[in-house]
């Protein structure tokens, strides 16, 4: 099973970028190589743009489905 991970905080202030080291050693806690952690930050929700971890980390996602399980996790 090929596990990845999504962080994402919505500013990029120091409280915030805690948050992201926090939430990624979630990840490496819950067995995600550190190659398949996808982050965005600075990004607000209401915003209309694209999130370049969140699409990039959904391709990659995809494409391992075709030959294995996948177990996403999400944290924000």
């Amino acid at each position: 099973m090929k596990r990845f991970g999504y962080i994402r905080v919505s500013t990029s202030k120091e409280e915030q970028l805690t948050s992201v080291k926090n939430q990624h050693q979630m990840m490496i806690d819950a067995g995600v190589p550190e190659e398949n952690i996808f982050i965005d930050h600075g990004v607000s929700g209401w915003k209309k743009i694209k999130r370049q971890g969140s699409e990039t980390c959904l391709d990659a996602c995809r494409a391992a489905a075709q030959a294995d399980n996948v177990t996403l996790f999400i944290s924000n």
